[in-house]
């Protein structure tokens, strides 16, 4: 298999990636292009950081809820197992979205934008996370 050789290609694995599973929404990288305008391609890194620090607060935040449910489950019930697992499971996502997003940017040859498709990833990664912690208990 070919290294992924540009940003555009990059791009055309997300969009197919939004499609595949129903999303039809623009990703973080293009919004952050949007964002930016013409102030060039070294602009949009620090959208997309700024991006992961919002979703990351709100991750945290999402997580904490999780936490206290599992906590007070397991003062309610005596199974403490809830806690443990949804730790385990965090711990488990954190280096699954470092792994699969450094992937990405080593496909990459560089000058491609190959960290910006990183941080997009993770920024995209993140966002899943959220809503899987808030639809699950």
């Amino acid at each position: 298999m070919r290294p992924l050789r540009t940003i555009a290609t990059a791009l055309t694995l997300v969009t197919a990636l939004l499609v595949s599973t129903g999303g039809s929404a623009k990703t973080p990288l293009e919004i952050c292009y949007d964002r930016v305008g013409n102030q060039g391609r070294t602009a949009v890194g620090p959208c997309l950081e700024t991006m992961l620090k919002e979703d990351a607060t709100e991750m945290a935040a999402v997580l904490a809820a999780r936490k206290k449910e599992a906590r007070e489950l397991a003062q309610a019930t005596g199974r403490r197992k809830s806690v443990k697992s949804l730790e385990k499971a965090q711990r488990q996502f954190l280096a699954y979205r470092k792994a699969q997003c450094q992937y990405l940017m080593d496909a990459m040859d560089a000058g491609t934008g190959a960290g910006d498709a990183q941080r997009d990833c993770m920024v995209r990664l993140t966002r899943q996370r959220v809503e899987e912690l808030r639809a699950n208990p």
